[in-house]
C-alpha cells in the first residue's frame, strides 16, 4: 500500500515538474521583454475554458483587472495559472485601440512612452521662436522725429515728376474721338455742347511751359494747338457757313492765341513755329483750316511718339485722295496748297514721286483745283 502511494506521489510530482518546465521554457524572460520595442506587447493565444479550471480563470481575471500590473509581472508572478499546452506567442505589431475597447485588456496596461516638448519641439514652436528672434533684431525708427525730412523728400519727388512728365494731350484726344469722324468731318455742334472741355484743354495749352520740350514734343504741341484753336474760332461763331466770313477773311492774321506767355496768330503758328523752325512741309497736311478743300482733320492727337508716323500717313493719304489731287504719270491736277506754298515743297514733281512713287513726265504741266471754303462740318 505504501509503495502504491509513493508511486502516485512520484507521478504527480513528475507531472507538476514537467508543467513547470514547459511554462518556464515558453515564458519570455524579463531581459527579452525589455529589449522589445515599446510599440509591441505580449499577448497569449486564447485558451479554452475546458482546459483551465474555473478557480484559476478567476485568479487570472483578478490579476488582469489590476492596473498596476504589467504583462511581464503577470507572466512572472503567476505562471501556474496558464495550464494550456499552447505556447505563448509575442505579437509583432501593436493592435489598434478602439475607443470602445474595455479597459481591462492587456493593451491598456502597457504605458505608452511620452515625448516632452523640450525634446522634440513642434513646428509652431519653432516658427514662433524664429519670429521672436527676427523681431528682436529690428530697430524701430522714431518716425515723428524724422517727419520733416520725409515731407521734404516727398515734396521734392513730386516736383521732379511734374517737371519730367511730357504733355500727353489726353483731353484733346477725347474730344477728337467724340466729334471728328474717320473722313475728317467735324461735329461742330458737339464741340459747342462740350465747349467747357475744349476751353479747359486750350487753357492747358496756354499755360504750358515749353522750355524743357524737345523737337518732337514741340512739333506735336503746335499742330494740336493750331487745330484746337481753329475749332474754338468756329465754335464761338457757330452756326457758320465758311471761315472766310470771319474778320473780313483775315482770320489767320489776327493775334489772339496765347502760348508760353506770347500772343500768336494762326499764320504765325503755321509758318514760324512749324514750317520755319522744323523745315517740314508735311505740316501743311496735318493742320486744318475748317474748309472742305483743306486736308482732313485727323481724329488722332499728335504726340512726341507718333508725330513722324502720323505726318507721313497724312501726307500720303492726302496726295492719293482724288477729291484733293488727281495724279498720273501723264497729268497732275493738284490742291491749291502746292501753288500757294510752292517754296515749302520745292520740286513738286520730285515731292510727289517721293511720297506716291509716281514719276511725272517732264512735259506734264501742273494744274490746280479750285478751293472749296465751305465749312467741313457734318
Amino acid at each position: 500500500m505504501m509503495n502504491l502511494l509513493f508511486l502516485c506521489l512520484s507521478m504527480l510530482l513528475a507531472c507538476n515538474t514537467e508543467a513547470d518546465e514547459k511554462a518556464q521554457a515558453t515564458s519570455p524572460s524579463k531581459a527579452e521583454i525589455e529589449t522589445k520595442n515599446v510599440d509591441t506587447i505580449t499577448k497569449a493565444l486564447p485558451v479554452s475554458e475546458l482546459e483551465i479550471p474555473k478557480k484559476e480563470i478567476k485568479q487570472a481575471d483578478e490579476i488582469l483587472e489590476k492596473p498596476s500590473q504589467s504583462p511581464t509581472e503577470i507572466v512572472k508572478d503567476e505562471p501556474s495559472i496558464i495550464k494550456s499546452s499552447e505556447p505563448i506567442v509575442i505579437a509583432t505589431e501593436l493592435p489598434k485601440k478602439s475607443e470602445s475597447a474595455p479597459s481591462n485588456k492587456e493593451s491598456d496596461l502597457v504605458e505608452k512612452p511620452t515625448i516632452s516638448k523640450t525634446e522634440i519641439p513642434t513646428t509652431e514652436a519653432v516658427f514662433e521662436k524664429e519670429v521672436q528672434t527676427s523681431t528682436e533684431d529690428i530697430e524701430i525708427t522714431d518716425l515723428d522725429s524724422n517727419q520733416e525730412e520725409m515731407d521734404d523728400v516727398i515734396e521734392t519727388v513730386q516736383v521732379e515728376e511734374v517737371e519730367l512728365l511730357p504733355y500727353t494731350h489726353e483731353k484733346w484726344q477725347k474730344l477728337l474721338s467724340n466729334y471728328v469722324d474717320q473722313k475728317g468731318f467735324v461735329d461742330y455742334q458737339g464741340f459747342k455742347n462740350d465747349e467747357a472741355k475744349l476751353d479747359a484743354y486750350l487753357s492747358e495749352l496756354s499755360n504750358e511751359d515749353l522750355s524743357s520740350y524737345g523737337a518732337a514734343q514741340k512739333k506735336a504741341f503746335f499742330i494740336n494747338a493750331y487745330n484746337a484753336f481753329t475749332i474754338k474760332l468756329i465754335v464761338e461763331n457757330y452756326p457758320l457757313k465758311s471761315i472766310l466770313d470771319l474778320h473780313g477773311g483775315k482770320t489767320w492774321d489776327r493775334k489772339w492765341i496765347s502760348l508760353g506767355g506770347e500772343e500768336y496768330s494762326l499764320n504765325e503758328i503755321e509758318h514760324q513755329l512749324l514750317i520755319r523752325d522744323f523745315s517740314d512741309s508735311r505740316v501743311h497736311f496735318a493742320i486744318n483750316c475748317a474748309a472742305k478743300s483743306c486736308p482732313p482733320l485727323s481724329n488722332k492727337a499728335f504726340t512726341s511718339t507718333n508725330v513722324e508716323s502720323e505726318l507721313n500717313a497724312l501726307t500720303k493719304a492726302f496726295l492719293s485722295n482724288e477729291a484733293f489731287n488727281k495724279i498720273s504719270s501723264s497729268s497732275a491736277e493738284l490742291s491749291k496748297l502746292f501753288e500757294w506754298y510752292a517754296k515749302d515743297f520745292g520740286d513738286v514733281k520730285a515731292y510727289l514721286s517721293k511720297y506716291l512713287g509716281v514719276t511725272l513726265d517732264d512735259k506734264v504741266k501742273l494744274k490746280y483745283k479750285e478751293y472749296d471754303w465751305s465749312l467741313n462740318g457734318k
